[in-house]
């Protein structure tokens, strides 16, 4: 089996350091009624963090206005998306944004929490943990964790590319460890790279970064900034 991959190896004290560099570095940026998307380009010049994410789950073309003077990246994203479910994460100098149910629990549900795995206990980051016939979702964070509110008796769809998907019953529990086995098969036609997964024929067609294709969104988990719909 080939498989190239490349791994952004996480460990405490890179993401110790992250966070320290995060809350050191001040920021000025004063833009009037831009589009997410741009900002975010913005930030990431300034900043030099880039920023990962699930295009469904960020709404890029939503109008803001931010007036930073030397504050941190945090205080700005917190303009940025104020009044959304947007939550973020830092991972060396790497920002994930993700999305956090924000509805009450209703009557007969539970809120779970869980973590997801490969076989060697690797935390998986940016798995889709799906409410089986229902819209209601997540992705897992950089320690591979979610928090999602689900009927007891629910059924959790966990996937994530060049792994098999697996189903699991909620049966009531309020806390899930959850193994992904890697799926040979799918992985034999891989390569992994910092923003995703694609397949090998693929990569080998892209070139320059800049645009990519409609259809290969749904490959990035989570998809980085610099990509958009063509």
């Amino acid at each position: 089996m080939k498989l190239s991959v490349l791994f952004l190896i996480c460990s405490l004290s890179m993401t110790y350091a992250a966070e320290s560099y995060a809350q050191k570095t001040m920021i000025s940026l004063e833009v009037r009624n831009e589009t997410v998307g741009t900002v975010l380009e913005k930030l990431k010049k300034e900043s030099g963090f880039d920023f990962f994410f699930n295009n469904k789950h960020v709404d890029l073309k939503r109008i803001v206005s931010v007036s930073a003077n030397n504050n941190n990246i945090f205080k700005i994203l917190d303009q940025i998306f104020a009044g959304t479910n947007v939550k973020y994460s830092v991972l060396e100098k790497k920002i994930i944004l993700s999305t956090e149910i924000v509805q009450g629990i209703q009557q007969g549900q539970i809120k779970v929490t869980g973590i997801v795995k490969d076989a060697n206990g690797e935390p998986i980051i940016g798995a889709n943990v799906i409410v089986k016939g229902q819209s209601t979702g997540t992705i897992t964070d950089i320690d591979g964790r979610f928090v999602l509110d689900t009927p007891k008796d629910a059924i959790l769809q966990i996937t994530y590319i060049g792994y098999v998907s697996q189903e699991v019953k909620v049966s009531g529990k309020k806390e899930l460890n959850i193994i992904l086995k890697e799926d040979t098969e799918t992985l034999d036609e891989v390569v992994v790279v910092g923003y995703g997964t694609m397949k090998k024929e693929t990569l080998q067609d892209l070139s320059a970064p800049s645009i990519l294709p409609s259809s290969l969104l749904d490959l990035l988990h989570p998809q980085p900034m610099l990509y958009r719909v063509e």
